[in-house]
């Protein structure tokens, strides 16, 4: 959404119901995250990107699945294909960065897309590599079901 104020930028992402979108909480499978360690190593050493699936109830965030959806990939990016990127129905995304963790100007711009959380794994890709951002891109916890 660009340069707009915040105060316009709430009052659009009410009006489409991201305001429905709350969370105090992120709880997140332990299978999820042994996937989401497992995928970065296979692809590795190019980047993935995959979306989260899950609810939210009495303000926590389950995240309860991977999903996999057509991607490019190279050594400094990773992106779905325009045709195969869902307008709703996921709680956030997850990629790979092979070195530094902390969201890129570009991983903002695809956070700011989609509200939930947004999960980075860096290398060497293990679970305790994997850190969780919200849709600005500032660093949120979660635990591990």
């Amino acid at each position: 959404m660009g340069s707009i104020s915040t105060s316009l930028r709430n009052k659009i992402l009410k009006l489409v119901g991201f305001d429905k979108f709350k969370f105090n909480k992120v709880t997140i499978k332990k299978e999820v995250l042994e996937d989401i360690s497992d995928f970065a190593k296979n692809v590795a050493p190019k980047e993935f990107i995959a979306l989260l699936s899950g609810e939210i109830k009495n303000k926590t965030l389950y995240v309860n699945q991977l999903v996999y959806k057509k991607f490019n990939s190279s050594y400094v990016s990773a992106g779905f294909d325009p045709e195969w990127m869902p307008d709703y129905g996921y709680v956030g995304t997850v990629h790979s960065h092979p070195r530094a963790s902390s969201p890129s100007k570009r991983d903002l711009h695809t956070f700011n897309k989609q509200q939930g959380v947004h999960l980075i794994i860096s290398k060497p890709y293990t679970i305790n590599d994997i850190k969780g951002y919200d849709c600005y891109g500032n660093a949120i916890p979660f635990e591990i079901q």
